[in-house]
């Protein structure tokens, strides 16, 4: 049965526990957030993005800890985990960011999470397999995606409160990227060849399940080419972008940061993305997103 982010108050206890995820500069601007008299678009739009990176951040987090459980149970060192552990947290308090964010907007709509989504896209049959899907979903693509998302939405916003929050989680998320990366160097070198040519077998389907996640596609990419993508100066902003921007900004990444890294671990990323527009459809497994996204877009 689907829940809702429950963010309503329990006990004095328990409490203090959650405001000590959560560093006291960050609380701070959350509770100078003012909307003002801004027009009723402007201010929907907002909710609704902030809701669904509220909900994509949730799933985010129950893979950290699906990840970080499996880790611990195959008697990986310590220090293998101990990255893994910590995004846990850092999902945690950027979910609970995006959803207070959410939350702040009037008549919000709390997204419904899907217990059945939570863990659905790394139950593998084979256990390396499943963690080794599982980082390069949620760290190689989804946190690495997002923190040129984070930047830009704090480069943006116009509420000095939402900007500083959106850089937060932009520097957390690049911190998890690069634990996520160093995972996947050290998990490869447990690969067997066969490992190493499923996941070279799956890398084109993801590639295009997380081009179509960020708005893009052949006939964007081909808009795009040769663009500016212009930000009007002054208009104000409560931590939105477009498809367009959400688009380029894939594009960019993918090609600057994405494909050296795949490279790094052995697969041939050009290759990979020339083989990704043969796919004619893309089917996303449910709970897959990006979290400086939405889960459902």
């Amino acid at each position: 049965m689907s829940f809702k982010i429950d963010l309503s108050m329990t006990t004095d206890q328990l409490s203090r526990f959650h405001r000590q995820m959560i560093e006291p500069e960050v609380a701070s601007s959350l509770a100078t957030v003012r909307l003002g008299d801004l027009p009723l678009p402007l201010v929907h739009e907002a909710r609704e993005q902030w809701a669904g990176r509220a909900l994509a951040s949730y799933y985010a987090m129950a893979q950290a800890n699906d990840l970080s459980q499996r880790l611990i149970t195959m008697g990986a060192p310590v220090e293998v985990f101990a990255g893994a552990l910590q995004s846990l947290e850092d999902s945690y308090r950027n979910m609970v960011i995006c959803a207070e964010l959410s939350r702040r907007f009037e008549n919000a709509e709390v997204r419904q999470v899907n217990p059945e989504h939570l863990v659905s896209f790394n139950q593998s049959g084979d256990p390396m397999m499943a963690i080794y899907k599982s980082a390069l979903v949620n760290f190689g693509f989804n946190f690495t995606l997002s923190v040129p998302i984070f930047d830009a939405l704090g480069t943006i916003a116009t509420n000095e409160a939402i900007s500083d929050v959106c850089l937060t989680m932009a520097a957390s998320l690049e911190e998890d990227a690069e634990y996520g990366w160093a995972l996947l160097q050290w998990l490869g070198d447990h690969l067997s060849t066969e490992q190493k040519k499923q996941v070279r077998r799956e890398l084109p389907r993801l590639m295009a399940v997380f081009e179509k996640r960020c708005f893009g596609g052949p006939e964007t990419l081909d808009a795009l080419a040769g663009t500016e993508i212009v930000v009007e100066q002054g208009s104000a902003n409560l931590g939105t972008l477009t498809q367009t921007q959400h688009a380029a900004i894939f594009y960019h990444t993918i090609t600057e940061t994405i494909f050296p890294r795949l490279d790094q671990l052995g697969f041939d990323a050009s290759a990979c993305w020339r083989e990704h527009y043969r796919l004619s459809s893309v089917s996303a497994e449910p709970g897959l997103g990006v979290v400086a996204i939405d889960i459902v877009s």
